[in-house]
């Protein structure tokens, strides 16, 4: 009589992410700290913030999470001086309204600020995949830190699914 093999069950490893897939998860991340901050700087409160172009008050989904500098160059797509609330008419429609964005800088770091962005726009850099890893937890931590202050939630704890993310913020929004 055989006997019977039991298969080991394997250890399952943590698959690493791909720097796409991670570079997205660390801009959600980013967006919301950004569109949070920003409408509470604003307006007193997450659901609603002033487009930091064109001043007009939307709701937080409404809102992007606009760069200065355009392009999404790595040196400064995490700047967080390089990006700030904007509306969907002024980020996408006017290709990020740069005069009044380039006013709204200038008005609120100055010319060095600026020039310091600019600079680093240059620089070549390419992440990886643990350096996408470290800027999800910045964000993370300081979202946590937002959250604690207010005594609300501003991302579901397991994150990762655009649907869970506009979940969340609808439920924010509809709290009053």
């Amino acid at each position: 009589m055989k006997s019977e093999m039991i298969a080991k069950p394997r250890k399952r490893r943590k698959r690493k992410g791909t720097i796409s897939g991670e570079k997205a998860k660390a801009w959600r991340l980013c967006s919301i700290y950004i569109r949070s901050r920003d409408c509470l700087a604003t307006t007193g409160n997450v659901n609603f913030g002033l487009c930091c172009t064109c001043g007009v008050e939307k709701p937080f989904m409404k809102l992007d999470a606009g760069h200065f500098i355009a392009g999404r160059h790595n040196a400064v797509l995490f700047d967080e001086r390089n990006i700030h609330i904007q509306c969907k008419t002024c980020n996408a429609f006017l290709e990020g309204n740069r005069l009044e964005y380039n006013r709204f800088m200038l008005k609120k770091y100055g010319q060095e600020v600026i020039n310091d962005l600019e600079r680093r726009d240059k620089e070549v850099i390419q992440f990886k995949v643990f350096e996408l890893l470290d800027w999800q937890e910045y964000f993370r931590k300081k979202i946590e830190v937002m959250e604690k202050e207010l005594g609300i939630n501003l991302i579901p704890k397991d994150l990762m699914t655009r649907n869970n993310i506009k979940n969340q913020i609808h439920h924010l929004l509809h709290q009053r």
